[in-house]
């Protein structure tokens, strides 16, 4: 995922001398920040926010950032619907890139930190996801994201069941109304092999895409991506 975001937000911002701001929604230990560096150098951002609520894993991150010196990376701890953005007065229509891996599925009040994300994002602003999920039994006909989306009943039961146990909600409303309130630009669906590899399959997908009111580009349903399948599963 963020490899594809990167890539993206380069084309974003190629007409603009600015530094892009990111905000990365339960960022946990900094993992994503720190690998992100390596797509796209974090001196590059303005500033970069890891937002988390577990106060652990945010002092973690912190320590890792400091070692690091970055000064332009900011550790948030508070929840995802309600956080304030420190060193910014107005966050509203500002923010460039809004990630968020594998913690949409672990967020209740998911609507609203949704609706969140999309008062935060700048008019070109990007929205990257990477989760595991679940289809629904009926797929909209006006669905774009099709390609290696549908799961069979079993596997949309079983692994909605055995997710909860984590308390990791895979029902099929999350990623539907991200897919209501945004334009998709790249999306991938997979299944992940690394319990037993081609015997146990977990759906997951890689989503990109901004908001509905700016101009998008041109959608793309891929087969293959160029990425670590396992990334932010430390």
């Amino acid at each position: 995922m963020l490899k594809l975001t990167a890539d993206q937000l380069r084309k974003q911002i190629i007409n603009t001398s600015r530094k892009p701001i990111w905000v990365d929604i339960g960022g946990g230990t900094g993992w994503n920040i720190e690998k992100m560096n390596e797509f796209f150098p974090i001196e590059q951002f303005e500033k970069v926010y890891l937002v988390d609520l577990c106060t652990p894993l945010c002092k973690i991150a912190e320590s890792r950032f400091n070692a690091k010196g970055w000064n332009n990376v900011y550790v948030v701890c508070d929840d995802a619907a309600s956080f304030k953005l420190p060193k910014m007065e107005d966050d509203i229509g500002k923010i460039d890139l809004v990630t968020m891996s594998y913690s949409l599925s672990m967020i209740d009040n998911f609507y609203t930190v949704i609706d969140r994300i999309k008062t935060l994002l700048c008019p070109d602003g990007l929205f990257g996801i990477a989760d595991f999920y679940v289809s629904g039994r009926v797929i909209s006909s006006n669905m774009r994201v099709k390609q290696g989306y549908y799961c069979n009943w079993f596997t949309r039961w079983f692994w909605q069941i055995w997710f909860e146990f984590d308390h990791i909600n895979l029902h099929p409303s999350r990623r539907n109304y991200v897919e209501h309130q945004f334009n998709a630009i790249k999306c991938f669906n997979g299944r992940n092999h690394f319990l037993i590899p081609y015997l146990v399959q977990i759906p997951y997908y890689i989503w990109l895409g901004t908001i509905k009111t700016s101009t998008s580009n041109s959608f793309e349903v891929s087969e293959h991506l160029d990425f670590e399948v396992s990334e932010h599963l430390d």
